[in-house]
């Protein structure tokens, strides 16, 4: 409720820039408001400061349509989202420099396509960063794993990948787990659910 004070509260420019995009996606997936999310990330699309937007937002925006469309049962035009976003990302995500959102990002659009080997392959490149080198995208890529693996309802795997995020530094949160549908198939496992009583260990 708190949260949505303050998203109520933005200027109308945060959203054109499009720095709000995370927070308005989790705002909406996390209270299930999937008609609503997939109305607002439309129209949010047609804006004209949308035009403007670097490709790595607009296949942010893409990949956020395509999750709501998807979770409101539009599933073709959900398939359109994560092909667009996909195609936009990549020249980022292919290159041999390691890209940390793209590859990320790129995870989460096959898994939304159902392509598993492109889903993990991607996710698997980021998560192969030791965490003594790159804390952070070592941390990113593990989640990232996880996140694809549940995306694809791969149960058993998502689990396992979970519980070894829950042992080192992440910025997952057990609400977050809670909360998002990206973890739905996970529900009800008397693993995962010992797993969101277990806390987890906050990344400096």
């Amino acid at each position: 409720d708190r949260a949505d004070a303050v998203l109520k509260g933005l200027p109308a420019a945060e959203d054109a820039s499009g720095d709000s995009l995370e927070q308005r996606r989790a705002q909406y997936a996390y209270r299930r408001e999937f008609a609503e999310g997939a109305k607002w990330f439309e129209a949010l699309r047609a804006s004209a400061p949308v035009q403007d937007w670097e490709p790595y937002q607009h296949a942010k925006l893409e990949l956020a349509l395509g999750d709501f469309r998807r979770w409101n049962g539009d599933a073709a035009s959900a398939r359109e989202d994560y092909e667009a976003a996909a195609a936009m990302l990549r020249d980022r995500a292919d290159a041999d420099s390691l890209d940390s959102d793209a590859l990320a990002l790129s995870a989460i659009a096959y898994s939304g396509l159902g392509d598993r080997e492109g889903a993990l392959r991607y996710a698997s490149r980021l998560a192969g960063v030791p965490l003594a080198v790159d804390g952070v995208n070592g941390a990113i890529g593990r989640q990232s794993i996880a996140r694809t693996l549940a995306r694809l309802g791969d149960r058993d795997a998502a689990i396992a990948a979970l519980e070894r995020v829950v042992k080192e530094p992440s910025t997952v949160t057990t609400d977050a787990l809670r909360l998002d549908p990206d973890y739905d198939a996970l529900r009800g496992d008397p693993r995962f659910e010992r797993l969101l009583a277990s806390g987890m260990t906050p990344l400096e």
